[in-house]
């Protein structure tokens, strides 16, 4: 359960960046059906560096008595 909460917090900590570097569209260019189709943002690869990232991220942030 920390590794999802750290996951959450990593994306959250993103979302200024990621606003802020492009203006918003007037209208949504792609479906949330194209936004998710297979490709390398969900390949096996980016989805193990997503999770790794999730748990140094846990791991940093709670004492050893309160993971996992």
């Amino acid at each position: 359960m920390s590794e999802l909460l750290a996951h959450v917090r990593v994306v959250i900590a993103w979302l200024p960046g990621m606003s802020a570097a492009t203006p918003a569209p007037i209208r949504a260019e792609v479906s949330a059906v194209e936004y998710y189709r297979p490709d390398d943002r969900f390949a096996p690869d980016t989805n193990a560096a997503r999770i790794a990232l999730a748990q140094d991220h846990a791991a940093e942030r709670l004492p050893a008595d309160a993971r996992g």
